[in-house]
């Protein structure tokens, strides 16, 4: 893997108060493939995963959001403020976010803000056989502006059988 530190005149971190790193994970055959930009005080994000002409919707971003990791956000998906992501959670907008404590669909593609959520699965019946498909399961709504104490969103996913 090759990081990088060099600059561009007009790059992403033009604007004060933005830092970028690139890496190459082995998406493309050569080259960086991955991009991480920071912002040095709270900012709304939005991103384009593509240089494609038929570019993919903004990813949404919350702020005070802890992302878990190899969770996969993509394609227009929304992740509200607060909002917590455990290990590997898929979100995009063709993936449902179930409720656990009604079993309601709440959204596709949208985690409400101040959850909690973890990668699940729904059972689903086929001609071919049972199948599970992925889902996003809101394990614990927290009241709005609670902080993310670490020790406590662990004692939270063991309590649900989550791994951590």
């Amino acid at each position: 893997m090759r990081m990088t530190a060099d600059t561009f005149e007009g790059g992403v971190t033009t604007p004060r108060g933005f830092r970028a790193s690139g890496i190459g994970v082995g998406i493309k055959a050569a080259g960086l493939d991955l991009a991480l930009l920071v912002s040095d005080t709270p900012a709304t994000a939005a991103a384009l995963f593509t240089v494609n002409r038929a570019q993919a919707a903004p990813v949404i971003v919350g702020n005070d959001v802890t992302i878990g990791s190899r969770c996969m956000v993509t394609q227009g998906a929304r992740v509200g403020d607060g909002s917590v992501l455990g290990e590997g959670v898929i979100l995009n907008p063709g993936i449902p976010v179930i409720d656990a404590e009604t079993g309601d669909e709440v959204s596709r593609g949208v985690v409400p803000p101040w959850s909690i959520v973890v990668q699940a699965g729904r059972a689903r019946t086929f001609p071919g056989g049972d199948f599970t498909l992925p889902c996003a399961l809101i394990i614990r709504r927290l009241t709005e502006g609670e902080r993310h104490d670490k020790a406590k969103l662990n004692d939270i996913l063991r309590d649900h059988g989550v791994a951590t």
